[in-house]
C-alpha cells in the first residue's frame, strides 16, 4: 500500500511498525509493513547403478527458457550489518531538526550512513520524538538501491524492520521520523540506553542483479564414490601424501580412475615408484578428498564447505585439470558476494587460476565502484599488473561492451558475457575452460572451421 504526501503522519501510521521514506524534497511516504562429464560409462562398470522408477504423475510441462523484460533478475544478498553508536543521547543536541550523522561505512558494495535527529525531525508529529533514518550515499539518479532493512537497539531488543524493500537514491533516506518517544529513550526502564549510549544496528539486505552463471551438468555416481572411500593399500594402486607438516595424510586412490577423469594427476602419480606416496604438501587434505569425489562420483561438496573453499577448490582443480569442479566453485565464489576489500583481490585470483566469468564479475563491480576499490588494501597489488590495469582502464571508458544476452545466431563475441560464451562453447562440444579470450578465439576458429566445411560441399546434379 503507497500513501501520498500528508501533512498528519500520526493518523496515517498509528505505530512506528512502518517504515516512512524520506526525499531530497523533503516530501514523505508510508509504506507498510557447472567441463568434465563424469560418467562411469567410461570405465567398464564396477557397480551396477539401480534403475530409475518411473512414476506417472501430472506435471506442468518444462520451463525451458526465461526472459525478465524491463530488467534483470535479481536476487536477494546475505543480511549484514553496520552498527553507530551516540555517545552521550542525553547531552545531545536535541532542538527539532537538529541531525547528527554517522561516519560512512561499506556495506554491499555500497557507502551508508545512520541519520538521527535526537529531538526529532522536522516532519515528527511532535517534540517528544526520536527520528532514525538509514541513507545511502553512494546511490546515484542512474544507480539506485534497492534494499531492506531493520533497524535494532541491541541493549532492549527492539526490532524495527522496513517491511518490503525500499529503493534509495540520490539524497533518499529510509527510516522512521516517529522511531520512539524522546522520554522512552531516556527512561532506564525502557533500556534504549547503554552506558548512556544509544547503540544503533542496521541490519540491510540488497536486491542485486543474478549473476549469469553457467555450469556444467555432472552425472553422479554414487557407487564410484563407495569405491574411493573403501580404497586401502591393499586395494588401490596409487597413495598421495597431502598436507603440510604434522597435518599429512594419505589418501589412497585407483589409477584407472585417474587415467579416465584426472589425467594430470594419473600423470603425476606415473613419475613416481609405484608404493611411493606421492607428496602433496600445499593442500587441504579435505579440500583434495571433495576434489577426488568429484574426480570419482561427480560429487559436489555441499554450500557451506563450497562457499568457505572455493578459492582453494578452484586452485586445486585449476592446476590438476579437472574443470567441472573448478566451474562449479568458480560460480559460487562469484555470487557469494564481491565487495570494496575483496574485488581487487578476486580480480587478481580469477586472473591467475583463468576464471573467466569470477574475473568478469569482479571487473564489472569495479568499474560501478571505482573510486572505493581504488583505495582498498588490495588494489596496490592489483596495481602491479598493467595488463589488468590496462583492461580495467579501457573497460571504465566504455570501449568494452558487455551483454548478458546474444542471439543465437550473433557472432560478436566479444560483447557477450563469459556464461554465454561458455553455453555455446558447451553445445559445440569444446573446452569451456580458460581466459575469456582463450573461449572467443575457440568460438571464432570453430565458426571459420565451419564457414569452410559449407564452402567445400560440392552440389551434385
Amino acid at each position: 500500500m503507497k500513501m501520498t504526501k500528508h501533512d498528519s503522519i500520526p493518523d496515517l501510521i498509528g505505530t512506528c511498525l512502518g517504515s516512512i521514506e524520506e526525499n531530497h524534497s523533503g516530501s514523505s511516504i508510508i509504506y507498510t509493513s557447472q567441463l568434465d562429464r563424469l560418467s562411469s560409462s567410461d570405465i567398464p562398470y564396477l557397480f551396477k547403478k539401480p534403475k530409475n522408477i518411473v512414476t506417472t504423475t501430472s506435471q506442468a510441462p518444462k520451463i525451458v527458457a526465461v526472459s525478465h523484460v524491463g530488467g534483470k533478475e535479481q536476487v536477494d544478498s546475505e543480511w549484514h550489518t553496520i552498527k553507530a553508536v551516540f555517545h552521550d543521547f542525553a547531552d545531545l543536541p536535541h532542538n527539532r531538526g537538529e541531525l547528527l550523522e554517522s561516519s560512512t561505512m561499506e556495506c554491499h558494495g555500497h557507502v551508508w550512513t545512520v541519520r538521527l535527529y535526537p529531538g526529532g525531525h522536522s516532519g515528527s508529529t511532535d517534540d517528544d520524538q526520536v527520528a532514525i533514518f538509514l541513507h545511502c550515499v553512494s546511490a546515484t539518479d542512474m544507480v539506485k538501491v534497492k534494499a531492506g532493512f531493520r533497524i535494532r537497539i541491541p541493549s532492549s531488543g527492539k526490532n524495527y524492520p522496513s517491511g518490503k524493500k525500499l529503493v534509495f537514491g540520490r539524497g533518499e533516506k529510509r527510516g522512521w521520523k516517529d522511531f520512539a518517544k524522546r522520554s522512552e529513550v531516556l527512561n532506564d526502564q525502557s533500556r534504549f540506553l547503554g552506558d548512556g549510549n544509544l547503540t544503533v544496528e542496521v541490519d540491510i539486505q540488497v536486491a542485486q542483479d543474478k549473476l549469469p552463471t553457467w555450469k556444467p551438468s555432472i552425472d553422479v555416481a554414487p557407487a564410484w564414490m563407495k569405491l574411493l572411500d573403501s580404497a586401502t593399500s591393499e586395494t588401490a594402486d596409487v597413495s598421495f601424501l597431502v598436507g603440510g607438516e604434522g597435518k599429512e595424510r594419505e589418501i589412497h586412490v585407483h589409477s584407472i580412475v585417474l587415467k579416465v577423469h584426472a589425467p594430470d594427476l594419473a600423470a603425476l602419480a606415473e613419475e613416481y615408484n609405484k608404493g611411493t606416496p606421492i607428496p602433496l604438501t600445499d593442500f587441504d587434505p579435505n579440500v583434495f578428498r571433495r576434489l577426488l569425489r568429484f574426480v570419482y562420483g561427480g560429487e559436489i561438496p555441499e554450500k557451506e564447505f563450497l562457499r568457505d573453499n572455493a578459492r582453494a577448490l578452484i586452485s586445486a582443480s585449476n592446476r590438476f585439470g579437472i574443470t567441472g569442479l573448478k566451474l562449479v566453485a568458480e560460480a559460487e565464489l562469484a555470487s557469494a558476494g564481491i565487495n570494496v576489500e575483496n574485488a581487487a583481490e578476486l580480480i587478481l585470483f580469477a586472473d591467475g587460476t583463468h576464471c573467466a566469468m569470477l574475473k568478469e564479475a569482479g571487473m564489472n563491480f569495479f568499474m560501478a565502484n571505482s573510486e572505493a576499490v581504488m583505495g582498498s588494501a588490495g588494489y596496490a597489488d592489483l596495481k602491479e599488473s598493467p595488463d589488468i590495469l590496462n583492461e580495467l582502464m579501457v573497460a571504465l571508458v566504455g570501449s568494452k561492451k558487455r551483454s548478458a544476452h546474444s542471439g543465437p545466431d550473433n557472432r560478436d563475441y566479444k560483447s557477450m558475457c563469459v556464461s554465454t560464451l561458455r553455453q555455446k562453447l558447451d553445445g559445440k562440444g569444446l573446452d569451456v575452460d580458460g581466459s575469456k579470450e582463450m573461449l572467443i578465439s575457440r568460438l571464432e576458429e570453430a565458426a571459420t572451421d565451419s564457414e569452410d566445411d559449407v564452402s567445400a560441399i560440392v552440389l551434385l546434379d
